[in-house]
């Protein structure tokens, strides 16, 4: 045999088949013109995909979604009347089956407003209420309710156990006045007024004036000396009785010529504040 033509024979016959190989590979790969790549399925591409956009809910895209129903409720309110404690006070709102949240309290005597909250989903009708919290009522112990005319002023002490307690009414002069108690805004006091006197203060002038009869009478001059006065000046009484405009006078006695005695008259002195005794009345002899 021609070795040479085996030699021809054998080459055509790889070169047949290398392009039947090439044929059946050429069937499976893709048609997008990729070549030299193998196919790969879903299953095993573990390659990094394309990130997806997510889904664009409601309030991303601004687009509108049906509204919650509102339930509209009204509430009972409790407790709206209170007395002063020193504690906080609020009113209660009420409504079966739900916890109502009430918004404001108040502790000193005064008229408060509340609010009702209520639970999402519920809009209250009546949500404000008004509440007040009211003085307490207290009894004060009155002293010191009669003074004597000092010059000084004077009214009466109002205690209470535990509250402070100021007075209000000063007074001066003799006479009848009515002073009054105030604990501040949190008590209403029962007895508040409370009537109180100073009384005028009791002054002896003691003068040993006389004459004969038919003589004119001496003039009955006051001094320091002739005033008999507990707890105050006798010189501080005597410019008190004598007003400034009067500083030259002298006293007056009741009229008459015969024998006999004859009171001082008071009237021309300033005696508002004082009981005035004269201990020896003028006396007329013969």
């Amino acid at each position: 045999m021609d070795i040479g033509l085996c030699f021809k024979r054998f080459a055509a016959l790889l070169l047949a088949l290398a392009l039947c190989l090439f044929a059946g590979f050429a069937e499976e790969l893709p048609d997008d013109g990729t070549t030299g790549e193998a196919l790969i399925t879903a299953e095993d591409d573990v390659s990094e995909e394309e990130p997806q956009e997510a889904p664009v809910t409601t309030e991303d895209d601004g687009s509108e979604e049906e509204p919650w129903e509102t339930v509209e409720i009204s509430v009972d309110w409790l407790n709206t009347e209170f007395v002063y404690d020193g504690e906080t006070h609020q009113p209660m709102a009420a409504y079966p089956g739900m916890i109502i949240r009430v918004v404001g309290g108040g502790t000193d005597a005064g008229t408060y407003v509340a609010e009702a909250v209520a639970e999402d989903g519920y809009e209250i009708t009546n949500p404000v209420c008004a509440f007040t919290i009211h003085r307490a009522p207290i009894t004060v112990d009155w002293d010191d309710t009669e003074f004597v005319y000092d010059g000084q002023l004077h009214m009466p002490t109002a205690t209470c156990p535990g509250i402070h307690v100021r007075v209000l009414g000063t007074a001066l002069n003799a006479g009848s006045y009515i002073a009054y108690a105030d604990a501040g805004r949190n008590y209403e006091i029962v007895n508040r007024a409370c009537p109180f006197v100073i009384a005028p203060r009791p002054v002896e002038i003691e003068l040993t004036y006389a004459k004969r009869m038919g003589e004119p009478d001496p003039a009955f001059v006051l001094t320091p000396e002739n005033l008999l006065v507990d707890d105050m000046d006798a010189q501080a009484v005597l410019d008190e009785l004598t007003l400034p405009e009067l500083k030259d006078l002298t006293l007056q006695r009741l009229p008459g010529e015969q024998v006999g005695t004859y009171e001082y008259d008071p009237t021309a002195l300033n005696a508002e504040n004082y009981t005035l005794t004269f201990i020896h009345p003028f006396e007329i002899t013969r």
